[in-house]
Formats: structure tokens, C-alpha cells, sequence
């Protein structure tokens, strides 16, 4: 996975990811269990369950649960800005920029064009 060193709102990505993946081993997910895990609203904790929705639907919950994980760590990130797409374009553009070949960019991302 690929991501920016820093957000537009100063924050560093990697303080980011280090403390999603330190929240969900307190919850004890594994290492090869699912990245995104569903955010239980009533009790304001993560869950070890996987997200298991598409399309529109998914892009509303992650932005919902990376509002509740920037909050809940004192993060300040502001969600709005961001989109899951932006995530998967912004991946697929530092793997290009560092070498990797089209198609393999293409076959890890699922993408069946040229664009």
C-alpha cells in the first residue's frame, strides 16, 4: 500500500496507520484479518468485524469510520477532504512514479483499462 507522507491537514499518514493498526491489535485483529474493520457506533470502540459493503455505501462508512477513529484519537483529520478514490489514485500514481510496471499496477488494483 502506498500513501502520502503527510495529509492536507498537516497530519503525518504514517501516525495514522500506526495507530489504526495499534487499535485494531487492542481489539485482537491479526495481522492477515481484514485492514478496515466495522466501528461499533453504540459503544464507540473498532470491532474485528470486516466491512462488507460496496459502492456508495462503502465510501459513506469508511469516511463515517475515519471521522470516528480521527476523533476518538485526537487525530484532527478532516475527512471531508478525502475520498476512497482519491486513496486508490493517489496508490496507483506513487507506484508508477516508483517504477512499477502498468500492468502489474493493473492487476493489483483490478483495473481492466488502459487509463
Amino acid at each position: 500500500m502506498w500513501l502520502a507522507w503527510v495529509s492536507a491537514s498537516g497530519v503525518e499518514i504514517g501516525k495514522i496507520v500506526g495507530r489504526w493498526i495499534a487499535a485494531r491489535r487492542r481489539v485482537g485483529t491479526r495481522d492477515r484479518e481484514a485492514f478496515f474493520t466495522a466501528w461499533d457506533k453504540p459503544s464507540n470502540t473498532l470491532t474485528r468485524k470486516p466491512l462488507e459493503v460496496k459502492g456508495k455505501a462503502l465510501v459513506q462508512r469508511f469516511k463515517r469510520q475515519l471521522k470516528a477513529m480521527s476523533a476518538a484519537f485526537g487525530m484532527g483529520l478532516r475527512v471531508d477532504e478525502y475520498g476512497s478514490h482519491s486513496l486508490r489514485r493517489g496508490g496507483a500514481n506513487a507506484l508508477k512514479e516508483s517504477g512499477v510496471p502498468a500492468a502489474r499496477i493493473q492487476e493489483h488494483r483490478r483495473w481492466t483499462s488502459d487509463c
